[in-house]
């Protein structure tokens, strides 16, 4: 459903990947990843906005950099296949810190689309007094070319 107003805000993270059983994304890879969000409501609050950048700053901010940056974004097709680069992964000291367990079926711009859209609405669930304010969109982008969109 679309809202009266919209505002988005845009992030950057790099990551790698694999998409398994695919003929070339199944190799070990990277990329540098743009995600727009973009918040929807219908009515404004006393200040006219919907939510401050800073605001939406300190809900997705720690999602991106303390989640997403500079992991090796591991699917559920990944985990059940038994990656040979999470095994690998798992001798290093600082493993946990290394991996996000997406718990998403493949790693896809999609899944992560889909997977940050769920993590983003429920950290603005928590604020509990932004009712009126909703994720309509997230956007991510593995190249300045290729984007995959999830609008819940």
């Amino acid at each position: 459903m679309k809202h009266a107003f919209h505002i988005s805000r845009a992030y950057w993270f790099s990551a790698a990947h694999r998409i398994e059983n695919h003929p070339k994304c199944g190799r070990l890879h990277g990329h540098n990843y743009k995600v727009v969000v973009t918040l929807g409501g219908d009515t404004l609050p006393s200040d006219g906005m919907l939510l401050d950048f800073g605001a939406v700053d300190k809900i997705v901010k720690p999602i991106i950099d303390g989640l997403l940056d500079h992991r090796y974004l591991v699917s559920a097709s990944n985990v059940a296949a038994h990656d040979p680069y999470l095994k690998a992964s798992e001798e290093s000291p600082d493993h946990e810190a290394d991996i996000c367990m997406l718990h998403t079926p493949t790693s896809t711009a999609e899944d992560i689309a889909y997977r940050l859209c769920a993590m983003i609405t429920a950290a603005i669930v928590a604020l509990n007094h932004k009712p009126y304010i909703v994720v309509e969109r997230v956007a991510v982008w593995e190249t300045h070319r290729s984007e995959a969109v999830y609008e819940p």
